[in-house]
Parts: structure tokens; C-alpha cells; sequence
């Protein structure tokens, strides 16, 4: 799919640890449907204004988004969803990450 190529390791890079995660996806019934398999980067790992510089980890509490309901009820303003975890795993990088 195009996500990631197999290239030599530079001598000013350093990788960054990973692991399979491997998930069997069944339907309602408990049938199994189909396997799935993810490489995913052990953030520990990196360091702190070598492999990034900045994180975001935006969480909003219950009785936050209560309130915001209420002041958008109370004003008469609409509410729209959307999906942000499409759109991180969809994302593009402006750097080069080596695993």
C-alpha cells in the first residue's frame, strides 16, 4: 500500500522500536470474519527533541461535552461529528521516521 519501503539504516539515524499486533475480527455471532495485522512504533522509545518536539493528546471530559450541549441547545446552534480518528491514522508526516 505504499505506507512504508525497506532502505538501508543511515548512520545518523536511530530507530525507533516496534511490534506486530496481530487481532482476529469475529461478527455478532462469534464467527471469525478476518485477520488483521498492524506494525505499530514503541513511542517510549524516542527522545525528546531528537524524534519529536512537541505532543497532543486532545481529551475532553463528560461533563465538558454536557456543557457544551447545553450552551448549543440553549443558543440554538448546530452540532456536527466528525471522525478524528480517521483523520490521525490518515494523517501525513513532514518527517522521516525509521523503525
Amino acid at each position: 500500500m505504499g505506507t512504508w519501503r525497506l532502505i538501508k539504516k543511515l548512520k545518523h539515524a536511530i530507530p525507533i522500536a516496534n511490534k506486530w499486533v496481530f487481532t482476529k475480527k469475529r461478527n455478532k455471532a462469534g464467527q471469525l470474519t478476518k485477520y488483521k495485522a498492524r506494525l505499530m512504533a514503541k513511542e517510549h522509545t524516542q527522545h525528546p527533541g531528537y524524534d519529536y518536539t512537541e505532543t497532543h493528546s486532545p481529551i475532553m471530559r463528560l461533563e465538558m461535552i454536557h456543557l457544551l450541549l447545553a450552551i448549543a441547545a440553549t443558543k440554538g446552534l448546530k452540532i456536527h461529528q466528525m471522525d478524528v480518528k480517521g483523520a490521525y491514522l490518515n494523517g501525513t508526516l513532514d518527517e522521516r521516521v525509521y523503525m
